[in-house]
């Protein structure tokens, strides 16, 4: 969102601050404020009055995205033999969500969800919640991945990455799913070797049991910061991961 709204002239911070605010006050979902405004018709009134929901649809594309979403495309190469890992995920500072798909951004808001996702037949598309069915399209060219999450959590605990990912079922918790990008397969079973023992300490330690149904992890590239944590999944830095050769230091 533009905060001065085209006005380039004026650079002082005072009236920076001024646009700020207000541009903050008329997008605030906690308020009933926001970018889209829906007016509900008059024949509509009536289910309101019962407490029945209402089922809306948003159609929309997002052309050239500058917030939300980051791609990663490597440096082009003529080796031929190194594969294709270019991939793209979202993020979510400061309830940046709604720059990526229509939502109320708000932690106040929880709902169910339910994903889909249509990627070229040789991407994967890790999502949050349950996956329930991949199903190709008739042309056999792309594939699409449906996601469950019947859990309420809120639009900023979503999120996405689609890359040509290599797939690692914990051996030790069939629930936890791992992915990683190509030719990184050895050093991610290294990594994740030992976080089903963190699983099980922290379910012991406050006596609780972990409210997803599954849990997923991503490895990408150009991740600004170690991990992002969303319902059900976890999108890390691929600098995270290290080889059996790693020696701790010894605290």
């Amino acid at each position: 969102m533009d905060i001065c709204q085209g006005d380039t002239k004026v650079r002082s911070l005072d009236v920076y601050s001024k646009n700020h605010l207000s541009g903050a006050q008329k997008t605030d979902p906690d308020v009933n404020c926001g970018e889209l405004l829906i007016l509900i018709p008059p024949e509509g009134y009536h289910m309101i009055q019962e407490g029945r929901g209402l089922r809306i649809g948003i159609e929309f594309s997002m052309e050239d995205p500058r917030g939300g979403i980051h791609f990663v495309i490597p440096p082009t190469s003529e080796d031929e033999t190194q594969p294709n890992s270019a991939h793209m995920f979202t993020y979510a500072y400061e309830n940046s969500t709604r720059l990526w798909f229509p939502c109320v951004d708000s932690f106040a808001d929880p709902c169910t969800w339910k994903l889909e996702f249509t990627v070229d037949k040789h991407l994967t598309a890790v999502s949050c919640g349950e996956l329930v069915e991949v199903v190709m399209t008739p042309d056999l060219r792309r594939k699409t991945f449906h996601y469950s999450l019947t859990t309420p959590v809120c639009a900023p605990n979503i999120a996405l990455a689609v890359g040509p990912f290599e797939i690692y079922v914990d051996p030790h918790m069939h629930e936890v799913t791992h992915f990683c990008l190509p030719q990184l397969l050895p050093l991610l079973k290294n990594t994740v070797r030992y976080l089903h023992e963190a699983f099980e300490f922290f379910e012991e330690t406050l006596s609780t049991r972990y409210p997803f149904s599954c849990y997923k992890q991503v490895f990408v590239d150009e991740l600004d910061t170690d991990i992002s944590a969303y319902a059900t999944l976890s999108i890390a830095s691929v600098h995270l991961m290290h080889s059996i050769a790693i020696i701790d230091r010894l605290i």
